[in-house]
């Protein structure tokens, strides 16, 4: 759902564009920065993912939070970016610390 909404903000009428960037969406009674929902969403996932057996599958890993990154980049919204690729980063290596710590 965080991806489509990060898709919207370049569909003309939906995406506001201000000072360069495209960040907001205008719903008509309410405008909203859909890479708030998509740091939640990431978040939540990534916890899910590193949790279960998915969390060998790094190609896959580096695949989404790339895809991500590159929509918020071309918003762009540098400051987005990084606090996403910091708690992806920083989940990784929790997650890691945490098999070091079992094993």
């Amino acid at each position: 759902g965080s991806i489509l909404l990060l898709f919207a903000v370049f569909i003309p009428g939906l995406g506001i564009n201000a000072y360069g960037a495209t960040r907001w969406l205008n719903l008509g009674f309410m405008t909203l920065q859909p890479t708030e929902f998509a740091k939640l969403a990431l978040i939540i996932y990534l916890a899910a993912w590193f949790s279960h057996k998915e969390k060998g599958r790094t190609l896959a890993f580096g695949l989404l939070l790339g895809f991500i990154m590159l929509l918020v980049m071309l918003e762009p919204d540098m400051g987005t970016a990084s606090i996403i690729l910091f708690e992806a980063v920083r989940q990784r290596k929790a997650d890691s610390e945490w098999l070091i710590a079992d094993g």
